[in-house]
């Protein structure tokens, strides 16, 4: 599966619930993936392997649940450009 390029991101949900939710980092490598994963009736355990593109207000919702608060609600740097920063003085 080397054709649908570079995985960013996998979001597994768990064995109860069989889902997982894979971002590439293009959309043809997404659809690259999907269309070999179910061209290939692919099995895990006995349940059948199959693959789909997340689009519309489907997408949206995750982004919007799942991916944006992460990426802006990062801490603020400390002084010295780092989490938590370092008040005390360096030892030469």
């Amino acid at each position: 599966m080397a054709a649908a390029g570079q995985i960013r991101y996998v979001d597994f949900h768990g064995k109860d619930q069989g889902v997982a939710l894979v971002r590439f980092s293009s959309s043809e490598g997404a659809k690259t993936a999907q269309a070999e994963i179910n061209s290939k009736k692919l099995k895990i355990g006995d349940g059948d392997l199959t693959a789909r593109i997340l689009e519309g207000e489907e997408e949206k919702k995750y982004w919007a649940e799942k991916v944006t608060p992460f990426t802006t609600g990062k801490k603020k740097s400390g002084p010295r450009g780092h989490f938590g920063g370092n008040k005390r003085p360096r030892k030469e």
